[in-house]
Order: structure tokens, then sequence, then C-alpha cells
């Protein structure tokens, strides 16, 4: 995969993740006038990522090709 293909692709990921936390707060703002209830809705996005990076961290550490741990994380995901 080319740099430039990368770069697109990691920018738009980015942008969904963090575009979606400000509308989460700006919709429970506009739903509710609380925005206490946006920020707890924010930390209920990030809990999956906070939880599972330690893990999948040590995993990938663990496995000498790591290709196939990311396509299974990856398709593990996509199924739900």
């Amino acid at each position: 995969m080319t740099l430039a293909r990368y770069l697109v692709a990691a920018v738009g990921a980015r942008l969904a993740d963090e575009g979606a936390r400000v509308a989460i707060v700006l919709l429970a703002l506009e739903r509710t006038g609380d925005a206490r209830l946006g920020g707890l809705l924010v930390a209920a996005l990030m809990v999956p990522h906070v939880l599972a990076a330690p893990l999948v961290g040590a995993a990938a550490d663990r496995v000498r090709r790591r290709k196939p741990l990311y396509a299974a994380a990856f398709l593990a995901t996509r199924s739900r």
C-alpha cells in the first residue's frame, strides 16, 4: 500500500472517529440541554478502546505473524 493511500484511509478514519464524538456531544446537548450526558456518552464510546487496546497489543507482541491477527480482529468487528 502506498503512503498516499494509507494517509487518505487514516485521515478518513480519524475524522469519522473524532467527528462522531463531537456529534454525540452536540446531539445530547440539543436533545437534553445537558452537556454532561454528552460526556458520559463519549466515555461509554471509548470503553471498548480502553479495554481492548492492552489485550490486543499484548497479543500482537506474542504472535509471529501479525497480519492474520489483524485480519481476524477486523473480521470480528465486521461480523456484528
